[in-house]
């Protein structure tokens, strides 16, 4: 079988996958004197991926709590959130430099843990975020196996440091980001592939357990740095599905599972796998393939918040008779690429073994002439095999030159590493903005690659780039 894994690090991203709250809307409870309202509002962003994006199942919040902790890490109570004219709020303590840990659709976990107001005495002041959170361990995750019922929402976690509550006033804190507990599985197969019927997947040597909230220093921009797994975490457990989506030739958002941070396999404890069930020339067999990283020649673990996509370009032959059989044996006859996608904010499009990210979906440009923003960019096809053009004809014909496109509004160039691959795509307004023509202050960059299709939208503000600067639209008639 031919492979090629790879490796998506977008390490300057800042989106998570965007959540959607499903708690009702509630009366607060009283509360002490000594307390305020606080309220939380979670970070959103648009839609990630332009195949196979998160579904809206996936973002839903059921109910969201808050375990606070004070200025010396030491915990001080659990709190959860209510809706008051659609917006998340809680209650907390009159204070300041609270650390705030956020965990959503983990309640019956946290309930478990503090039973009543006589246990929860017993951590107060004594006990640290690392004492919650391997106490707080997921035993069942084969509950997160999404097949013909309702939708189970998966644990999330998040943290606002050195906050503030203040007395007599409803407290506004920073956006909370909120990044899954665990990873996803799917896997798709390459249109015009007629003799191969995807049917099911299995996942073979699953963690049994997981933690629900995650280390501090193990996040940065929005993505866990490594798998983290409890210490008697053993991969007994096996997942299936046959949620086969004929639309788009998917198993898809289906199989989720918790960290895997296996290093020297043991009888107990070993690599994750994926068998694939699919119809070859009319009879069904089986192909395993490997979470592997061919260009390090090695297996990789699994990390939560990522999505392992596997595509299928094709087929060279039949598989295993047997699943059972296959899921001990080596990969055969599949040529299939394995994406790692860290699930923050962008788009990417894949074809066969190739692949095309980008690190936002528009660019926002500002009033002035030769206004510039660079849109981060990651690919293992050449700049000059993407072809670029305008969507529409809106401000005039397009013309090309090597490495970019312009037309009379907008120029867009690629930036490339040494050996031409895209890092960027830098997109520059070649006028100022056009207060007598709203159309004309913006774009689309089409990015066109095979059967990648990536679209980018420009839009020329208004404004200047410090919202603080006195400019051209500050009005000088104090009297207006």
């Amino acid at each position: 079988m031919r492979k090629s894994f790879i490796l998506l690090t977008m390490c300057a991203l800042t989106g998570f996958w965007s959540c959607q709250s499903k708690i009702e809307d509630e009366a607060p409870l009283a509360y002490a004197s000594d307390e305020s309202e606080v309220e939380v509002t979670i970070a959103a962003n648009k839609t990630t991926r332009n195949v196979s994006s998160a579904t809206p199942d996936e973002n839903i919040i059921d109910n969201l709590d808050v375990l606070l902790f004070d200025s010396n890490g030491k915990f001080i109570c659990w709190r959860t959130t209510f809706k008051v004219n659609g917006k998340l709020r809680t209650t907390l303590p009159v204070g300041k430099d609270y650390d705030a840990y956020f965990l959503a659709n983990c309640r019956p976990f946290i309930e478990k843990m503090l039973p009543d107001k006589a246990t929860e005495e017993q951590y107060r002041q004594q006990a640290d975020w690392e004492v919650f959170r391997k106490a707080l361990v997921d035993v069942n995750p084969q509950r997160l196996l999404q097949e013909h019922t309702a939708f189970t929402g998966l644990p999330m976690w998040g943290i606002l440091k050195k906050q503030e509550v203040n007395d007599r006033v409803i407290n506004y804190w920073p956006l909370l980001s909120l990044t899954r507990s665990v990873a996803s599985v799917d896997v798709y197969v390459a249109a015009g592939i007629d003799y191969f019927t995807l049917k099911d997947i299995t996942l073979y040597h699953v963690p049994g357990k997981g933690f629900l909230g995650n280390a501090p220093g193990n996040i940065a921009d929005g993505q866990a740095l490594e798998a983290s797994s409890p210490a008697d975490m053993q991969t007994g457990l096996t997942l299936e599905s046959d949620g086969y989506n004929s639309a788009n030739r998917s198993i898809a958002n289906k199989l989720y599972l918790y960290d895997n941070d296996t290093d020297n396999e043991t009888a107990d404890k070993r690599h994750t796998r994926l068998v694939i069930g699919a119809e070859y020339k009319g009879t069904k067999y089986y192909y395993p393939v490997d979470f592997e990283d061919t260009d390090a020649d090695k297996l990789i673990k699994i990390i939560r918040n990522k999505k392992y996509v596997f595509n299928i370009n094709s087929a060279g032959g039949p598989g295993y008779t047997d699943k059972e059989t296959a899921a001990g044996q080596p990969s055969i006859h599949l040529n299939v690429n394995i994406i790692e996608w860290d699930m923050t904010e962008g788009q990417m499009g894949a074809s066969g073994n190739y692949y095309l990210w980008t690190e936002k979906r528009e660019a926002i440009l500002y009033r002035k002439t030769n206004s510039a923003a660079t849109i981060g960019m990651k690919s293992n096809i050449l700049s000059e095999a993407i072809t670029t053009s305008f969507k529409t004809d809106i401000n005039g014909p397009a013309t090309n030159f090597t490495n970019g496109i312009r037309n009379s509004r907008f120029e867009a160039r690629f930036v490339n590493d040494a050996d031409g691959y895209p890092i960027g795509l830098k997109i520059t307004a070649l006028g100022d903005y056009d207060k007598d023509s709203a159309d004309a202050n913006s774009d689309t960059i089409v990015l066109l690659s095979g059967r990648i299709r990536l679209e980018i939208q420009i839009i020329l503000s208004n404004q200047g780039q410090n919202d603080w600067e006195l400019d051209d639209d500050i009005s000088t008639d104090l009297g207006e």
